[in-house]
């Protein structure tokens, strides 16, 4: 285990080496990372404060990280529909109250619903004042509730709705082989759970025991069919994450899938003469958007050495190397 982390050690992240370390340390021993996992669900409950103070009480949650993370995005959906219709509360404020109207799934939806209708009106307005059909803005504007604003920016935000929770499991042949095969402790296997690190294959079929799940289809990231401009569809966006989820910015941290889609090489439209095939996912990856901006307007520049590998070079011409291992400092140029 020592040996294969060390090459690794000097490139990456504290908190994506940390990931890596945990996957060596659940592969090295498969009975006790077993144990380990059901002795995490016996301690599995949730917990609250036996008294209020000054009317508020705690509660503590320890479930399956599926479903907290599900839990977690039906809080926040709710809290930005909670402000979209006029609440000015910060936002953890709002997804305290969200707790108690998540309680109630009828009246969760019926939020949802309401701030969709505020945040498509807000743009139907919006696309009349662009189109200069000033009644028609006013007429889209009225139908709004007393208190919303017609000029807000949930227009364009996205759209209000609880959504499938798509599951990313990354297991590698070795582990399906052992799986496949039947043997001892194959469900041990490690495999990597995108926003969540290394699990074990028994943890995950355990949270996939319930009806509400949609296996897809394994995504062929040598078929993706390029598009020919600057924006990415869902398609090609979710390639690209595929390839690569971490930021590929230097010594960058970030693992989120919720990244800006760049073009490693500077995008030209066809209309000026642009090479067809510039939108390929082989050619773009992901970036955290002040990572984004900094390559954008901070003078530095990239260039793809091949498919996962870019060579960065700041103002100052200090020179990094970026792939899948992480980063590694090549010196002043």
């Amino acid at each position: 285990m020592d040996a294969r982390i060390a090459g690794i050690a000097g490139t990456l992240s504290w908190g994506r080496l940390r990931k890596v370390v945990e996957k060596e340390i659940l592969a090295a021993d498969p009975p006790k990372a077993t144990d380990d996992a059901d002795r995490a669900a016996a301690q599995a409950g949730v917990f609250v404060t036996p008294e209020a103070v000054h009317g508020f009480q705690e509660m503590m949650i320890n479930a399956a990280a599926g479903d907290v993370q599900a839990l977690n995005k039906a809080l926040d959906q709710i809290s930005r529909a909670m402000k979209t219709l006029g609440d000015t509360r910060p936002a953890q404020q709002r997804r305290a109250a969200a707790a108690g109207i998540i309680a109630n799934p009828h009246t969760a939806l019926d939020l949802l619903d309401q701030a969709e209708a505020v945040r498509k009106a807000q743009r139907d307005t919006a696309a009349a004042r662009r189109a200069g059909d000033l009644d028609l803005a006013e007429q889209i504007a009225a139908t709004l509730p007393d208190g919303v604003q017609a000029d807000g920016r949930c227009g364009n935000q996205r759209p209000f709705a609880f959504k499938t929770a798509v599951l990313y499991y990354h297991l590698s042949r070795e582990a399906v082989d052992k799986i496949l095969a039947g043997e001892p402790f194959a469900g041990a296997a490690v495999g990597r759970v995108e926003d969540l690190g290394p699990l074990i294959l028994d943890q995950i079929k355990a949270w996939l025991q319930h009806a509400n799940v949609i296996l897809k289809p394994v995504i062929d990231l040598a078929d993706i069919a390029p598009v020919d401009h600057y924006e990415t569809p869902d398609r090609i966006s979710e390639a690209i994450g595929l390839i690569r989820s971490p930021d590929s910015w230097v010594h960058a941290t970030s693992t989120s899938p919720h990244q800006d889609n760049e073009h490693t090489q500077p995008y030209l439209p066809m209309n000026r003469g642009g090479p067809p095939g510039q939108t390929n996912p082989l050619k773009m990856t992901k970036m955290t958007r002040p990572h984004h901006r900094l390559k954008t307007h901070g003078g530095w520049t990239v260039q793809q050495l091949r498919p996962g590998a870019w060579l960065y070079r700041s103002p100052h011409r200090y020179h990094f190397l970026g792939d899948q291992h992480g980063t590694t400092a090549l010196g002043r140029r």
